[in-house]
């Protein structure tokens, strides 16, 4: 289940940050305070930090009036403690992010009073929702807000598409459960559809394996928050079964170059259902992608078409990663999760799972304990040229 957040109150405190690897590190730490105002400064040097304060949303459009998110950069020398002091700001010195929200249903109201807030409605919204830091520009559709396509420092544009996916389990007598994986087709693309519920329309883009296309359609349109400030900027979709999230940190470093993706999954409502995150690319990997053996050295896979669709999925420790003699996509991991590479180009990650019956390999059960579940990851795309 998610970690519940503690709110600090203060009018001073102190935070060690413990820097446990042998490399320099500029990470942004994160704290839940309970006033927007707030200053972080280095206990050693008294220098003033770069920091953000953020709203905490506690429904998708409706931010807390008791609890605030501030982030500030640390840097952090190897194997190091290095102390920091968050105290009380003059009112209106801290820096707020600053939020867009696309509606696309009249009845959305937002409530955030201690942010500025800006709205668009759908016919008035720009072709493309952009992130951007020195390292990297990112482009997203405002109907979804989901990645469409990345440019690298070099200038270099890639296209990096996001979907979800559902997978249905088969009609047949043996059925997917806790250890076994039969999917009826390939994933079907979750998103926004042209009316509501599903429809049911054929795909000739599904390689050797059977696929029927499933659009999904959420009882209400995606809600789109765009929020930007020194720290990070990011794109946050809230669908009916995940909240989205693409964050780009305004840093140099490791930090600066990759995105982090994060989703917050609840299928509880489903039955017999699988989400899974499709990244597609234009990375000519053929048949062949790498994950890592638990967490030490990378192992490569190959899809094999002869083969049923489960048997392409393989356990991704902490990294996968798709590569032509031009580009590299890494996907870095917070979590285990299963992966596959079904089709050039394409990564896909198990989200999450809700199955009704057991599979008789000795649980007794199938799997209905789901409760609201949180992914991270890391993505990297590289200019190997």
């Amino acid at each position: 289940s998610v970690p519940q957040q503690c709110r600090c109150s203060f009018a001073f405190r102190t935070l060690v940050i413990f820097n446990p690897t042998e490399q320099f590190r500029t990470s942004v730490i994160s704290v839940v305070i309970d006033s927007p105002d707030a200053a972080v400064v280095e206990a050693e040097t008294g220098r003033a930090v770069d920091s953000q304060v953020s709203a905490v949303w506690v429904e998708p459009s409706r931010a807390s009036t008791e609890a605030f998110q501030l982030d500030f950069v640390a840097e952090l020398p190897p194997l190091s403690l290095v102390i920091y002091h968050v105290t009380e700001a003059s009112v209106g010195s801290s820096f707020r992010a600053q939020y867009t929200f696309l509606h696309h249903s009249k009845t959305q109201a937002v409530q955030a009073q201690h942010f500025q807030v800006s709205h668009l409605d759908a016919d008035a919204a720009p072709a493309h929702l952009s992130l951007s830091n020195k390292h990297l520009q990112t482009w997203s559709p405002p109907e979804t807000g989901l990645l469409q396509k990345v440019r690298l420092q070099s200038g270099l544009v890639r296209q990096l598409q996001v979907q979800f996916l559902w997978y249905g389990t088969r009609a047949s007598q043996e059925k997917s459960g806790a250890y076994l994986f039969l999917p009826s087709q390939e994933g079907a693309q979750v998103g926004p559809g042209p009316g509501p519920g599903p429809r049911r329309t054929p795909s000739s883009s599904c390689g050797d394996y059977l696929c029927v296309l499933q659009l999904y359609s959420s009882p209400e349109p995606p809600l789109v928050r765009v929020s930007r400030g020194p720290v990070f900027s990011d794109i946050t979709t809230r669908f009916q079964h995940v909240t989205h999230r693409v964050r780009l940190y305004h840093l140099d470093g490791p930090a600066g170059r990759s995105l982090e993706i994060s989703n917050l999954v609840d299928i509880r409502s489903e039955v017999n259902n699988e989400l899974a995150m499709r990244l597609l690319t234009d990375v000519a990997n053929g048949n062949r992608f790498y994950t890592d053996l638990n967490g030490f050295q990378m192992q490569q896979r190959r899809t094999l078409p002869k083969l049923p669709l489960q048997a392409n999925v393989y356990p991704m420790t902490s990294a996968a990663l798709l590569q032509d003699s031009a580009s590299r996509l890494t996907l870095l991991s917070a979590q285990s999760q299963g992966v596959a590479s079904l089709k050039p180009g394409e990564l896909e990650v198990m989200l999450d799972r809700r199955l009704q019956q057991d599979d008789n390999r000795g649980l007794g059960q199938g799997v209905t304990d789901n409760k609201l579940t949180a992914s991270l990851y890391r993505l990297l795309v590289e200019d190997r040229r």
